[in-house]
């Protein structure tokens, strides 16, 4: 396929901060794996290296999500926490929620919102020995305000 369209960058909001997932794993022996990949995806929001945010997501959820769209809407974005609070499922694919805190410029933001707290499930694939985020829920209709 040919390359995604060029993205023209804005000057975030928020002055990019290091990202670092609450460790939290519930016990899970897949916990810290999956971790890491938050890891990757915040830390490339917060840094602007969106090629490696976008790389953390399956082929399949990139071809729905387009990269362009992606980050357009991450531009003004900080991702501030994750908090894993349960991973389930077995083989090579789980489901995973957590609680994500955001700031975005509030023109980007849900209904106003600069800083949201977001209940979100999420689809892990596992290629190798990597997890892959394949699919993002938002579970409560939508982020409350912080």
């Amino acid at each position: 396929p040919p390359p995604p369209p060029p993205v023209v960058a804005r000057e975030p909001d928020h002055e990019p901060v290091a990202f670092d997932i609450a460790r939290t794993t519930v016990g899970h022996p897949d916990g810290s794996d999956i971790a890491s990949t938050f890891e990757t995806w915040g830390n490339g929001i917060n840094w602007s290296d969106y090629d490696g945010a976008f790389a953390t997501y399956t082929s399949r959820l990139q071809n729905q999500v387009g990269y362009s769209q992606f980050v357009e809407g991450n531009l003004t974005s900080i991702i501030d926490s994750v908090t894993i609070t349960s991973i389930a499922g077995s083989g090579d694919y789980r489901t995973v929620r957590a609680t994500m805190v955001s700031l975005q410029a509030a023109s980007e933001g849900y209904q106003g919102q600069s800083c949201s707290r977001w209940e979100m499930e999420y689809g892990m694939a596992r290629g190798g020995s990597t997890w892959y985020i394949d699919s993002v829920r938002e579970t409560t209709g939508g982020p409350n305000a912080c």
